[in-house]
């Protein structure tokens, strides 16, 4: 794994519309959470009433908005950790924007990236087990 110089500005850039929609989805899940919570529904808990890898994403993210990290992280712990990265990708990437001599792409041999392939697949499962069990 190397921090080798920027070679595509394109993820650094996407922060912008993506930060925009999950600063709206915090602000809505702030101002708004009932009405977050009539629109989200899991078809795979409705019909079966097994959870999904990605339920409670909803739950957490209104109980991020409002503070409460631990219950963010009980309700689903994966979620939690994607909305820490995200937050801190974004910060990153916007620091980069405005600072050219911190631009940089992360590297990965095909090794790690198999090796962070099947982490994912293993962080995704460990996830949906513990939600499982949870529910």
């Amino acid at each position: 794994m190397k921090l080798l110089p920027e070679n595509s500005p394109w993820p650094r850039l996407l922060v912008w519309p993506l930060g925009l929609v999950g600063l709206a989805g915090v602000l809505l899940a702030r101002l708004f959470p009932d009405l977050l919570y009539r629109w989200a529904h899991c078809p795979l808990h409705d019909t079966t009433g097994i959870p999904c890898f990605t339920c409670g994403g909803t739950r957490g993210l209104v109980a991020l908005s409002e503070g409460r990290w631990i219950d963010s992280v009980t309700v689903n712990p994966l979620l939690f950790f994607l909305f820490l990265v995200s937050g801190l990708w974004g910060v990153a990437a916007v620091a980069a924007t405005f600072h050219p001599g911190w631009r940089r792409s992360l590297v990965l041999t095909s090794g790690e990236k198999k090796a962070a392939r099947w982490l994912a697949a293993l962080l995704i499962t460990a996830n949906w087990i513990y939600l499982v069990v949870r529910f």
